[in-house]
């Protein structure tokens, strides 16, 4: 059906707009404000407070009837109705599929794909691959979390993202498309999972859990909200390549190129619940550097000698797939330039320790 025409204002003498918005790293999570037992400071996550955060349906965009709820609903319901939606980017990573059930901003009730440019073409979705909730500077170590954290960067892309969502309100130049995990492409999977069907490589001290923060109907009458059985709803998560790193949405070049595994999930160590979610952190798991150091491990990943000749073969890989976000309108011309400098330097996503 062709698209009404627009009758809101649009400001042209300003950057973005108030009728464009961003929300980020959000996933489904909503906020309980002015609820009866309600906590705007929690998000609901799988090992804390897991009834308290806010998700309820509408999770996505379009109008759409949720059989689990009984509503028809969707969260640009009212501005469809009078023609006054905002253009809306939504941007999550890994992070927020396993811990704020992002899948169901794609997805319909039972996690079946959305085709949200017919539902929604207002709305862009944008999956960050391999990313936790807040990356850090470099790999560090915490005591809490079995792993290294993860580091790499969002930043990069939201800001080239940025630049489009102000040319598409101002300009009206299409934006790129969106990019999330799908199952019709193979690119996610559905929950719960194993380690086979996720794609997970067996790496040497990694716990694989497969978490994912199900979520279904809440009585909030009860203090604590409690869970309404026999609600869940059809949930996904991103399927990884045999290195464990995602395979769908925008890859930096250290997924492009990797030289570690780069997750949005992981599990807490010894002496802090083990084997729990540790939030919002993600995982930094080195390559071998050899083949013998791969051998003697018992890692089924290839070492980073066996992936690359030498230092110029890595330096020139990182340059194209940097090109290739810039042309694909994911990654600034300058920002290309800073993974380039980084690779040229061996500091791309390396731990401090490792930097000369």
């Amino acid at each position: 059906m062709p698209r009404p025409a627009r009758t809101k204002p649009r400001a042209v003498d300003i950057r973005l707009t108030s009728w464009d918005i961003n929300p980020h790293a959000a996933g489904s999570n909503g906020n309980r404000v002015g609820e009866r037992f309600g906590d705007s400071n929690v998000g609901g996550r799988g090992y804390e407070a897991h009834y308290i955060g806010k998700f309820e349906w509408p999770f996505t965009y379009p109008v759409l009837f949720d059989p689990v709820s009984g509503k028809k609903d969707g969260l640009l319901r009212r501005c469809l109705e009078t023609n006054t939606c905002p253009e809306v980017f939504h941007t999550d990573g890994s992070a927020e599929w396993s811990t704020k059930a992002a899948s169901l901003m794609v997805t319909d009730h039972a996690g079946n794909d959305l085709d949200l440019d017919a539902f929604a073409p207002d709305v862009r979705v944008y999956f960050f691959a391999g990313v936790q909730h807040a990356p850090v500077a470099t790999p560090i170590k915490e005591a809490f979390c079995q792993q290294r954290s993860n580091p790499n960067p969002w930043r990069h892309t939201l800001r080239a993202l940025f630049v489009a969502m102000d040319d598409w309100a101002t300009r009206g130049i299409t934006p790129p498309l969106s990019t999330y995990p799908k199952l019709s492409d193979g690119t996610r999977v559905r929950t719960p999972v194993t380690a086979a069907s996720y794609g997970w490589p067996a790496i040497p001290g990694v716990t694989f859990t497969g978490f994912y923060n199900q979520r279904g109907l809440i009585d909030t009458s009860t203090l604590p909200p409690t869970p309404i059985p026999n609600t869940d709803y059809g949930m996904g998560l991103p399927k990884s390549d045999a290195d464990g790193n995602d395979i769908a949405g925008i890859r930096t070049p250290l997924l492009q190129v990797p030289t570690a595994t780069y997750t949005g999930w992981a599990v807490r160590g010894p002496g802090f619940a083990p084997g729990g979610e540790c939030d919002n952190r993600g995982q930094y798991i080195a390559f071998p550097a050899t083949k013998a150091e791969r051998i003697a491990t018992g890692d089924p990943r290839l070492s980073v000698e066996g992936r690359y000749t030498n230092h110029g073969t890595y330096v020139n890989r990182v340059t194209r797939a940097a090109q290739d976000l810039v042309q694909g309108g994911y990654l600034l011309q300058e920002d290309a330039k800073f993974f380039r400098d980084a690779a040229v330097h061996g500091t791309l996503g390396k731990p401090e320790s490792s930097i000369d």
